[in-house]
């Protein structure tokens, strides 16, 4: 059987392997903290590089947007400048005032044109020497007269004629 030397040997050698152990799990405890420790402080600072990085995207973001917007609007904002200068511009000019102003700039007149008459002129054939032998006139019945038509003003049914072809 076992004696009590061999006994107290097996224990000493029992209690230095549990101190062996029990430094070497103190050890690794250490490391894993220190490692943890260490991965805490470098996600950390990748946190808050993320966050520095996703505010600098959102303010650019958003920079931009500003930009196109108050283009958008300073275009719109002219837009509507030359849209009002044009409906003021019409307002000025009346509908009849403007047909009238033309008609009496532009009309072909009230009255047709006198008829064209032939007139002859001397040639070799006539007798003498550039006199013709009996003036010959001769009417050629006379053109259409142009169409007229007349044009009323809604004011005070004032009529213009306007000259057409035809």
């Amino acid at each position: 059987m076992f004696s009590l030397l061999q006994a107290r040997q097996k224990l000493e050698k029992t209690q230095l392997c549990l101190k062996a152990c029990d430094e070497l799990y103190r050890t690794s405890v250490e490391e894993a903290e220190e490692s943890r420790r260490q991965w805490a402080e470098v996600t950390r600072h990748s946190l808050h590089v993320f966050q520095q990085l996703e505010e600098s995207r959102v303010e650019s973001l958003l920079g931009a947007m500003w930009k196109c917007t108050n283009a958008l609007s300073a275009h719109c904002v002219t837009e509507d400048n030359c849209q009002e200068s044009i409906r003021q511009a019409m307002e000025r000019c009346l509908e009849n005032n403007c047909l009238e102003t033309f008609v009496r700039a532009h009309a072909t007149g009230s009255s047709a044109p006198p008829p064209i008459t032939y007139e002859a002129k001397p040639t070799s054939s006539s007798m003498g020497l550039g006199h013709a032998a009996s003036p010959v006139t001769t009417q050629q019945s006379p053109p259409k007269p142009p169409r007229l038509i007349h044009y009323t003003t809604g004011k005070n049914n004032t009529s213009f004629p306007i000259g057409t072809s035809g």
